[in-house]
């Protein structure tokens, strides 16, 4: 998945037009610490249960059958090396599936980016900003 910046998130997250979803992928003791405002924590331990990737589309991304078209959806992990990119790639992965199985229709797919270099730089740029992220208690 191609990478966002933080700027981008920054702005993104400011214009109405855009909807953006944004998934932490970090474990929930590392979220707890931390982490955007507004953003859904989702382990990703639990990428590899296909029940669960598709619940995270129902819930979160096609919520009410709507479709995807317009939403941008940024995973990331603490550095967005490892956990975040595997996550974006299952993500994209079954997107594909439905595509292929049943005539989706592409512009109903949410743009999917992983957040370059993570919540670590994230937070390096904006910890003290309380509009966009959320220290622990």
């Amino acid at each position: 998945a191609p990478l966002l910046t933080e700027k981008s998130i920054e702005e993104r997250k400011h214009s109405k037009s855009e909807q953006i979803v944004i998934f932490d992928v970090r474990g929930e003791e590392e979220f707890s610490e931390g982490h955007i405002n507004g953003a859904i924590n989702l382990p990703s331990t639990k990428w590899s249960n296909g029940d669960f990737v598709n619940e995270v589309i129902r819930q979160h991304i096609n919520a009410d059958e709507a479709s995807g078209a317009g939403k941008t959806v940024v995973l990331h992990c603490a550095h967005s090396q490892q956990r975040g990119p595997t996550c974006a790639r299952v993500l994209q992965q079954e997107f594909q599936k439905r595509i292929e199985s049943s005539g989706f229709d592409l512009t109903s797919l949410p743009e999917i980016r992983v957040l370059k270099d993570g919540f670590a730089h994230f937070e390096e740029e904006y910890g003290s900003n309380a509009a966009l992220v959320v220290q622990s208690d």
